[in-house]
């Protein structure tokens, strides 16, 4: 038992983005006013999941390739019909 007991409630402010572009994935993650960012191209993306078979078995592999084709697919059927 100690003689004197402190409680300290911190509070922060955390706000996270991330944003899908032409060259890949960026996450920024804001607490109170510092920043904390990373960014990973495309094709990266590809080679880490290819890559990583602990992580990423095939069957996962497969069903992530599938949902990136559906993706793929509906954003060129938008595209064609003038969205």
């Amino acid at each position: 038992m100690s003689l004197i007991e402190m409680k300290e409630d911190l509070v922060s402010e955390v706000d996270i983005n991330t944003e899908i572009n032409e060259d890949g994935l960026y996450v920024s993650v804001w607490i109170d006013d510092q920043e904390f960012f990373a960014e990973i191209d495309w094709r990266d993306i590809g080679l880490d999941i290819a890559e990583d078979s602990d992580t990423y078995p095939n069957f996962v592999v497969k069903a992530i390739a599938k949902k990136m084709r559906i993706v793929s697919d509906y954003l060129l059927e938008s595209l064609a019909s003038g969205r």
